[in-house]
């Protein structure tokens, strides 16, 4: 089986855009393994003119995937209390990868709805351990609550395996997929997985992996390169 690992930032709208790409892998018989790359350190308040550049940047994510950011989003931006701070979804997503790996892409799918269609603030621990608990991972949520140290220091190692493979493979940071099969390994950037969701929908294409001498046309995916 090739994995796909996925490597992103639980925050990050071009990674969310990335989502029905990933969608597909898993459907194609990918296994899919998430790699976050977000650390507390780098938590930093939204301030207005900050509000401002994210809400830009993600209706330029909205235009180029149809992925849906909401007015209630833009409330969540502009309320000048929120945070935005990666950690506490990184914990979850890898509290769901300890207890229940089976739904990790689900529980990430339900974070991303919950910030960029709902406007819940995924920035703050508590918001996310409710989350987890409405769709139903309640032992992933009890270790999330329970600030494991264990939980913590195998979230940090997660982030640094991704940011390391970041970094083997020339890409600045997520999204990203790292496709490893019997082929060899092959880093699909950013411009790979932001595709507008009219050619995904509307016009299947087959992508070519090179790996060596060898091509790959394993994955027929629904989307055209960037």
């Amino acid at each position: 089986m090739t994995i796909a690992t996925f490597i992103f930032d639980p925050l990050c709208g071009w990674c969310y855009g990335a989502s029905p790409v990933l969608d597909r892998m898993g459907e194609d018989g990918f296994g899919i393994d998430l790699l976050p790359v977000g650390l507390p350190e780098e938590a930093r308040p939204i301030e207005p003119d900050f509000a401002e550049l994210i809400w830009g940047t993600d209706r330029l994510v909205a235009d180029h995937t149809g992925q849906p950011f909401t007015r209630a989003y833009q409330a969540l931006l502009d309320c000048g209390t929120a945070n935005l701070d990666a950690w506490p979804a990184t914990l979850a997503v890898i509290a769901v990868a300890h207890t229940r790996p089976d739904r990790q892409v689900m529980a990430l799918h339900a974070l991303q709805i919950a910030r960029f269609v709902n406007g819940r603030d995924t920035g703050d621990m508590v918001v996310v351990e409710t989350i987890l608990r409405e769709i139903g991972l309640r032992n992933a949520a009890d270790l999330l609550a329970s600030a494991n140290p264990v939980l913590t220091v195998a979230a940090a190692a997660a982030v640094l395996r991704g940011r390391r493979l970041l970094a083997e493979h020339g890409a600045d940071g997520g999204p990203a997929v790292l496709l490893t099969g019997r082929e060899g390994t092959r880093l699909l950037g950013a411009k790979v997985l932001i595709a507008r969701s009219e050619a995904q929908r509307a016009r299947p294409v087959q992508v070519e992996y090179s790996f060596g001498r060898r091509r790959s046309r394993r994955f027929a995916g629904d989307f055209a390169p960037a």
